[in-house]
C-alpha cells in the first residue's frame, strides 16, 4: 500500500496517530504509536524500537 493512500484517508477521518505492531523472534510483541504525519518515514525508513 503506497503510504499517501494510508495517509490521506487516516487524516480525512481525524487519526492522529497510527499503531506500528510487530512480534520479535521470542513471540514478544512490540508496539508504538507514529503520527499520521511521520507515516512515510514508518514505510520507508522505519521507526526506533527499544527495549
Amino acid at each position: 500500500m503506497a503510504t499517501t493512500t494510508l495517509q490521506d484517508p487516516a487524516k480525512d477521518a481525524g487519526t492522529r496517530f497510527i499503531l506500528a505492531l510487530f512480534v520479535d523472534l521470542r513471540g514478544k510483541p512490540c508496539a508504538k504509536l507514529v503520527p499520521v504525519e511521520a507515516v512515510d518515514q514508518l514505510a520507508t525508513e522505519g521507526v526506533g524500537f527499544a527495549g
